[in-house]
């Protein structure tokens, strides 16, 4: 995986954060119509493994999602916002069916059990597809499904990332016009669309039947079908859930660029977001919102829960008021994977200019921008 390396240091960002509204909700606190400071509020301290339980946390952060023992299965244990789920061809790119990154690979811990040969433009996409939604759509607590190819790279820090897909109501598919749907092989999907694509048989086996690319001889023409692009959209559209998709932006959650380490700069992000056009996309908004709306499970395990449940009983949870359009990518992708140009963004995520486009949690710049001059952060 070309930028698995930024992919960790991003992972690591979030490390022990919980959302304080699934705090909020939960027996952790209490009953939270009460509102006298610490009233309802165990006096026991809970065990990780509870508040994550009590919380709604993800199965895959106690090592059910992944390889147990697996040395990477710790960062993806210590964050409690994202599972994560890989598929890989079987036996790619060593002879061993059973594993297939490295041992010390971030993703080896993440990889579903079945996995299919896939052909680039054919069926064996969608059932590539269909498996990770198997594999992620076990687990109760994950409600938002994003497809990411290995040249995903995150526009946003985790904490903004995480507070955006869970702000939004509708699937992000790019629905063209025409009775064939069509849309980017990208897509975020609510769990119930996602529930949808799971508990189709007869479309899926229409498409694997009958879409297909080649000559056709008795036509004398070539036909173009390709089912990663056509069958979720035309399923949802089938049972009429199109009004429950947010269409306006094309490539999904995704902005496509095919830039080399030249050209990486914080520029090309804030192009990439949207930042200053017409789509109204206000990172800096929305990240300081975020930012204020997670804490650490330190807080909540030690002797400040007493605190911390008071102040949830008291008042609200702060709110995401001003989230992104769907018309804002979350991801950016098909970046060259050439070692300078994963260099590049390497160092673009850990250094000023990352600290000014906030792409990792907060904590990790606190030490690097007083180093940073006038020059390098723009606020």
């Amino acid at each position: 995986m070309p930028f698995e390396l930024t992919c960790r240091k991003w992972l690591r960002s979030a490390e022990g954060l919980i959302p304080l509204a699934a705090l909020a909700g939960s027996s952790i606190c209490g009953d939270p119509s009460h509102t006298s400071a610490g009233q309802g509020v165990s006096t026991t301290s809970p065990t990780l493994q509870q508040l994550s339980e009590a919380c709604g946390l993800g199965k895959q952060h106690w090592g059910r999602g992944g390889e147990q023992g697996h040395p990477a299965s710790g960062i993806v244990g210590r964050q409690h916002l994202f599972s994560l789920y890989a598929h890989v061809p079987p036996g790619y790119p060593g002879k061993c069916h059973s594993f297939a990154f490295p041992k010390e690979s971030l993703f080896g811990a993440t990889m579903i059990s079945v996995r299919v040969p896939t052909t680039w433009g054919t069926h064996t996409l969608v059932e590539a597809t269909r498996e990770l939604l198997w594999a992620a759509a076990a687990d109760p607590a994950n409600q938002m499904f994003v497809l990411l190819s290995e040249s995903d790279l995150p526009l946003y820090d985790p904490l903004t990332f995480y507070q955006q897909l869970m702000s939004e109501t509708k699937s992000r598919l790019n629905f063209d016009l025409s009775y064939w749907r069509k849309s980017s092989q990208w897509f975020v999907l609510i769990r119930r669309h996602a529930e949808a694509v799971l508990d189709d048989v007869q479309l899926f086996r229409a498409f694997e039947e009958h879409c297909w690319s080649g000559w056709v001889p008795e036509y004398y023409r070539k036909r173009d079908c390709f089912s990663d692009e056509h069958y979720i959209p035309t399923l949802l559209a089938f049972h009429g859930l199109e009004s429950e998709c947010a269409c306006e932006a094309w490539g999904g959650p995704a902005y496509m660029d095919w830039t080399g380490a030249e050209e990486i700069r914080a520029d090309l992000f804030r192009t990439a977001r949207g930042e200053g056009t017409w789509q109204n996309c206000q990172a800096k908004v929305a990240q300081e919102e975020a930012a204020a709306m997670f804490v650490h499970v330190d807080e909540v395990l030690g002797t400040a829960r007493t605190q911390v449940c008071a102040r949830l009983q008291s008042q609200p949870p702060p709110a995401y008021s001003h989230p992104l359009p769907p018309t804002c990518a979350l991801t950016a992708r098909k970046f060259a994977n050439d070692s300078a140009t994963v260099r590049a963004v390497h160092a673009l995520y850990r250094g000023c200019e990352g600290a000014d486009l906030g792409l990792l949690g907060a904590g990790y710049y606190t030490k690097l921008r007083p180093l940073c001059g006038p020059s390098q952060l723009a606020d």
